[in-house]
């Protein structure tokens, strides 16, 4: 799924509890990662952590997707978040 689609499915509590347990604020996910295109692009930890907030909404290949373009080797990808936390 899109962090945009999930993010406008949540209403105003469900965003800010998703993006405390994310370790970040509902005002940064807002102006900043749900924009096309983002205005900045979170560490890999920032997007391992959306992914384990949405509780299986957001995959981290959906999300290195709408930061980093689409990714060909899902293998490489997890091995770049499990090597960079």
């Amino acid at each position: 799924m899109h962090i945009k689609t999930y993010w406008r499915s949540l209403d105003k509590l469900q965003q800010r509890s998703f993006a405390q347990n994310a370790g970040t604020s509902a005002l940064y996910i807002e102006r900043h990662l749900i924009q096309q295109p983002p205005t900045r692009h979170p560490r890999p930890s920032l997007l391992r952590q959306l992914a384990n907030a949405s509780d299986g909404h957001l995959s981290h290949y959906d999300l290195y997707s709408h930061f980093y373009g689409a990714i060909d080797d899902q293998s490489a990808l997890l091995a770049d978040i499990a090597n960079n936390p």
